[in-house]
């Protein structure tokens, strides 16, 4: 099990991972499309995020962001195929420590995670 102080290596590391996939498959799509991590080291926040030109229009989203807050991994949004929430649980952190922000809070209970 993974101890709260290690969250952000461990949300970094996963974010990193993501970006360099995403990275290449837009490589071999021949887009000129590219993910990009931002780390807030200051404010516990950490992001990926897509952007780039498609098809003549320059588009930007936001793939992941997560907050790190009194030792709970907050998930804002989570574009991804499988779910943040459940790779992060895959790398060892208990999933009492992962809340879905996204989900409205009389929702929470239900999902196997966190409430707050």
């Amino acid at each position: 099990v993974i101890s709260p102080e290690q969250y952000a290596s461990v949300v970094k590391g996963l974010l990193e991972e993501h970006a360099a996939y995403r990275s290449r498959a837009y490589q071999q799509a021949k887009t000129d499309e590219r993910s990009i991590t931002l780390f807030d080291d200051m404010q516990n926040r950490h992001a990926l995020i897509d952007l780039g030109w498609y098809e003549g229009k320059y588009g930007r989203k936001l793939v992941v962001l997560l907050e790190l807050v009194n030792g709970k991994i907050w998930v804002h949004q989570d574009d991804t195929e499988d779910g943040i929430a459940n790779e992060l649980v895959e790398l060892g952190i208990p999933n009492t420590s992962i809340v879905l922000a996204f989900r409205p809070v009389e929702l929470r209970p239900y999902t196997g995670f966190a409430i707050e």
